[in-house]
């Protein structure tokens, strides 16, 4: 069975090479590695390395100009020919099994993708982490990072988009990343997993199927340079458009408060967030954009239901 391993990329040096380096010695023999790279430029030192990678049989190196991560997901996919895609960021560590650890789940013809474990630096894989709260209360939780535990999870809501695989057909089935998520994107992966739910695909939360995410300050595939006022308008929309095609209006409403003073992102230590998910701007805009993004979200939900813009917008 052929598997595509694809990598995002913007903006992302040494990091990059580092994680292709751990990529290129996965045990599995039947793989293609796919590079989108969204970057305007690079350091010579790692065009010189992304150009060396290209030349290596089965390693793919692709360049677009708009940096957006749920169009980059896509368009790999678009160039991709593997049975099982697995999407991962450009800033992790790879075990050498985590291919054939993804794909022991996809014996039982059920599953249609797998959502994988997200360790941080200095945490031990192999240590105990398990959920606060029963599996199944959890798999509709889009405020509870099932990805950083240890319990495992059948058709999870809040899945992590990097560390994630898919049967080829389900994923043309679901349409692809949602274009319409921009910004920041936080939670373009929830919306994917809802949606992938309400048309019959079983996602099975796997934690055996772990990666080390090591969270480079500098660089990512989400776009930087936003104000506070769209990035927190983007995620509040975003957490209501993945409400509607997941956990739906009643069990999002118990914990709607919560994700308005939180926000929709990683529960990480603030110092650990993404240079650009982690920026701040002064507290007007802040509330300004989450107002408005509430206000987009609960119309989009209701109202937008069927333009994903994914993978039938990129082939026009």
């Amino acid at each position: 069975m052929l598997v595509s391993l694809i990598v995002p990329t913007y903006r992302r040096e040494q990091m990059l090479c580092d994680t292709l380096e751990s990529a290129l010695v996965l045990q599995y023999p039947n793989l293609e590695i796919i590079v989108y790279d969204q970057s305007p430029s690079h350091e010579d030192k790692t065009s010189h390395y992304l150009k060396a990678f290209s030349e290596r049989r089965n390693c793919h190196v692709f360049h677009d100009e708009v940096p957006s991560l749920p169009r980059a997901r896509n368009a790999a996919f678009l160039k991709s020919r593997g049975d099982i895609i697995i999407f991962i960021d450009d800033d992790v560590f790879l075990p050498k099994d985590f291919v054939e650890q993804h794909l022991k789940n996809y014996a039982r013809p059920h599953c249609a993708s797998v959502a994988g474990r997200i360790v941080l630096p200095g945490e031990d894989p192999a240590a105990a982490r398990p959920l606060p709260i029963a599996a199944s209360d959890a798999r509709d939780r889009v405020d509870l990072q099932i990805m950083r535990h240890t319990t495992p999870v059948e058709n999870p809501l809040h899945i992590g988009g990097g560390n994630f695989s898919i049967r080829r057909e389900w994923m043309e089935r679901n349409g692809g990343f949602s274009n319409i998520m921009k910004g920041s994107a936080l939670g373009e992966d929830i919306e994917f997993a809802g949606r992938l739910r309400r048309i019959g695909g079983t996602t099975t939360f796997d934690p055996d199927a772990w990666l080390v995410h090591r969270i480079d300050p500098s660089g990512g595939t989400r776009p930087i340079g936003m104000s506070a006022f769209h990035r927190q308008r983007d995620r509040m929309r975003n957490y209501y458009y993945a409400i509607f095609h997941g956990a739906g209006w009643r069990r999002g409403a118990a914990i709607w408060w919560r994700r308005i003073t939180n926000r929709l992102g990683p529960a990480q230590p603030r110092d650990q967030i993404a240079a650009g998910a982690s920026q701040r701007g002064n507290a007007f805009a802040s509330a300004a954009g989450r107002f408005v993004g509430a206000a987009e979200g609960i119309i989009m939900s209701a109202a937008n239901t069927r333009r994903w813009g994914g993978l039938d917008e990129l082939r026009k």
